[in-house]
This record gives structure tokens, sequence and C-alpha cells, in this order.
């Protein structure tokens, strides 16, 4: 039979599902909305100016292919979790993941122990006074327990556990991808303070060789044999090769300090010179790069994991037009008197469901939601811009590699013949075949042109360093 109470009873079960079709739809695109941009064709036209087959994915460590051992000692320092610039990206990690705990709390039971003692006097005139209770103390006290269980029938806390979830991951993302930058960062530093160095080493060369020739021409010109001219010539190369080297003793300097503070160490703790890496590092170009790019992106997982918060966050500020339903119990003894406080009759319990609808609240739910919709579609664009610069990045990196590499083949081509020239003027010099002054002039060009090729060497190797960056630098493997 139907009684009245299961009337109410449906009514009450009725009422949170039809009043759940006045929240609004969500509008806001997804994050599996967003395509990864094609790159195939111009991959493939990158890849053919190459010097390297396909290979497999670099690893989180790809410096060590460079074999320098002063370079993974500075990097094994200034990767250490203590670094300054790591511990931050990890406190941030350490908090979101607090904020994960925070979340499923409210999905878990809540048990509270209360207690209260209350001395008090009522007055002869008041209210409890014409009830004769007028100037009689009471040592009066409470203890209770209570017990209180959210039903998340709507998924509000749900969504709002997945937003936790997909913040901490977004942060473990960036953590790495603080890692990977900064990884970039020391390698590049310590590129620039050696080959500053070696170009100021050579310089030196060069500053010693421009003495010398002045000197000589200082003689021919005392002796009658050349004007002033040369001489003049010589002394403003003088000058200028002294200039170049000054200043690239001060990069070789600032790149040093730049390094020390990079890493998190005062400058007294790297060493004194930075030797260039001994061999060119390998080019690596990993098979199905066009799929797998994005995966070992961290920079990319950190943009998806936050467009899925997002789009979990509108899920709760949707969810939040509904009932609020929980259930609560509480036990409590209650006494004027201290002395019967733990007695049968001070006991007192209620137990039951309760039920919270928002009906008018001027247009916050409404704004809340329009506000989650708006994070989530900036949260979608920003997804979306990550992917295209993680594409842009990887083939600007490819492209420049690969300019990177012909120019130091051609410097090294380049390199190598005036090494043999230098060879024959020497030979030449022995057999009185040539002056001494021509010599010297010959080794100044070769200097030149090792300075050259260190500078073609170091945009190769930046222009490794970027390309592995733009890899991701093995990130998820």
């Amino acid at each position: 039979m139907f009684t009245t109470r299961n009337s109410r009873s449906a009514w009450i079960l009725a009422l949170p599902l039809a009043l759940g079709g006045c929240a609004p739809a969500i509008h806001a695109p997804s994050p599996e909305s967003v395509r990864p941009p094609e790159f195939g064709k111009t991959l493939t036209i990158l890849e053919a100016g190459a010097t390297s087959p396909h290979s497999p994915w670099p690893d989180t460590l790809w410096w060590h292919s460079l074999k320098d051992p002063v370079l993974d000692r500075i990097l094994s320092i200034g990767l250490r979790p203590d670094n300054p610039v790591l511990q931050a990206a990890r406190a941030q990690r350490q908090w979101t993941a607090a904020m994960v705990q925070l979340r499923r709390s409210a999905l878990g039971p809540q048990l509270a122990l209360s207690g209260q003692v209350t001395p008090m006097e009522f007055s002869n005139n008041g209210a409890f006074g014409a009830l004769g209770l007028g100037h009689r103390f009471y040592d009066s006290g409470t203890a209770g327990l209570g017990f209180r269980q959210t039903l998340d029938f709507w998924g509000y806390h749900h969504d709002l556990v997945q937003a936790a979830l997909g913040e901490a991951a977004a942060s473990q993302a960036r953590e790495a991808d603080t890692r990977r930058l900064l990884a970039a960062t020391l390698v590049e530093q310590y590129l620039d303070w050696g080959a500053a160095e070696r170009i100021a080493a050579l310089l030196r060369q060069k500053e010693q060789l421009a003495r010398e020739q002045l000197e000589l021409a200082r003689q021919r010109h005392a002796l009658g044999l050349d004007s002033q001219l040369p001489l003049q010539q010589l002394e403003r190369q003088l000058q200028g090769t002294i200039e170049s080297r000054v200043q690239w003793q001060k990069i070789a300097t600032d790149s040093r300090l730049a390094l020390a503070q990079s890493a998190g160490l005062g400058p007294d703790r790297l060493p004194t010179h930075a030797p260039l890496p001994p061999q060119q590092a390998p080019v690596i170009i990993p098979a199905h790069i066009h799929l797998d790019l994005f995966a070992h992106r961290p920079d990319v997982r950190a943009a998806l994991e936050l467009a899925k918060a997002s789009q979990a966050q509108t899920k709760a500020a949707q969810a939040a037009f509904y009932p609020n339903i929980s259930f609560a119990t509480l036990l409590d003894l209650d006494s004027a008197h201290l002395a019967t406080l733990f007695t049968p009759g001070s006991i007192a319990w209620q137990f039951g469901p309760a039920l919270h609808l928002p009906l008018f609240q001027s247009g916050a739910l409404h704004a809340r939601l329009h506000g989650a919709e708006a994070r989530q579609e900036l949260a979608i664009a920003l997804y979306e811009q990550t992917l295209l610069g993680a594409v842009r990045q990887a083939l600007q990196a490819l492209n420049e590699l690969n300019r990177s590499q012909q120019a130091l083949a051609a410097s090294t081509i380049a390199w190598n013949s005036g090494r043999a020239s230098l060879k024959l003027a020497s030979t030449r010099v022995d057999l009185g075949l040539e002056a001494r002054p021509r010599y010297l002039a010959e080794e100044s060009s070769q200097l030149q042109r090792s300075i050259h090729r260190t500078m073609a060497e170091l945009s190769t190797w930046k222009a490794w360093t970027a390309w592995q960056t733009a890899l991701g630098g093995g990130y998820g493997q």
C-alpha cells in the first residue's frame, strides 16, 4: 500500500532531480577537441638535410653523449634537489599534492569530539529568576561525539578531486620542465664559457704574433725598407686584437658567473677553466617524432593536465546547482552540573540526513559557472598554443642544427686548408724562399680560422642542445 510516508519520501527524492534541470549546460571546449598540428611534410624536408639516420629517443641525461667529465660533474651538481630553482618547483608540486588530499577529505567521513564547561549564574530579575533559578551557581558542561558523511550524488566533490589531481599532474610535469630548461641553461652557459676561453687563448696567441709582426715592421721601417703605412696597419690590428681578447675574456668570466648562479653554487666551487667537449655530439632524429613529440614534452603534458583540471572545475561549478545532501549523527552528554554529566540521564542523540539547496544567490552560481567556463576555454587555448610552440621549437632547432653543421663543415675545410698552407709557408721559410713576416701573417690567418671554427663548433653544440631540449629531454620514458 502506498502510504503518506512513502509519498513524502518519493517527493523528497524527486525534488533534486526536478531542480537539477535548472543547472545550465557547459559550452566550453574540451581538451579532446584540440588536434595536434600537422608538420610531417615540413619535418621530412628538414630531415633530408640531416647527417644522421633515425635513432631512439634521447636519454634523460642527453648531455652525457658529449663525453665531457667536467660538464657531467657540473650538471650533476647543478641538478641536485636542493638547487633553489628546483626547490621552488618541488615545493609547488608538494603543495598541489596536499591539495589533492584536502579535496579527497571532503568525501570521507568526518568525526569530531567536542566538550565544554560553562560555569554560570542566572540573574534573579531575569527570565530564569522568575522561574526560581536566579542566584544559583551551575557548573554545566557538555560533551559530544559527532559524525558526518557527505553524499556526493552529483559529483561535486569528485570533480574537485579530479581538478586537484590534474593540477598535481601538471605541477609534476612543470617540475620536470624546470629541470629540462635548467639542464639546457647549464649546458649552454658551460659551452659559452669554454668557447670564450678558447677564443681568448687564440686571440692571445694572435696578439703575440701581432707584436712580433709589429717589431719586424719597425725594424724594416728603420732600415728604410718599408713605409709608415704597414707599421700603422699592424698597430691598428694589434689594438683590435687586444680589444677582442679583453671582450672574450669578459664573456668567459660572465658565463662562468652565470653558470654558478644557475647551478646554485658559489663561483669558487666551479673549476677555473672549462675545456670544450672533446667531440661533436651525435645528431639524434627519433623515429615517429610527429607522434611522440607531444608525449615527451613536459610543458605540453603540463598544459594538457591543466586543461583537464579546468574542465573538472567547470563540472564542479555545474554540480553546485544541485542539492548538497549529507548524513549526520550526534551523541551528546548535557548536564547543568558536572557531577551528573556522565550519567544516563545526560545522554542525548540525533541522526538523520540534511539537504541544502541553493534557491537564490543573486546570480552567484551562474557567475561561478561562467567564470569556470572562461578559465577552461583559456586553458584549452594555452594548451593549443603550447602544442604549436613545441612544434615550432623542434623544427627551428632541427633547421638550425642542419645549418650550423654545414657551417662547421665549411669552416673545417677552410681550417684544414689553412693548416696545409701554414706548413708550406714554414717549409719555404726554412729553405730561405720566404721571409718570416709572410709566415707570421699566414700563422695569424690560421689563428683567425681557428677562431671561426671554434665559433662554428659553439653554434653546433648550442643548436644540438636546443634540439635535445626541444625533444623534451627524454621526459616520459
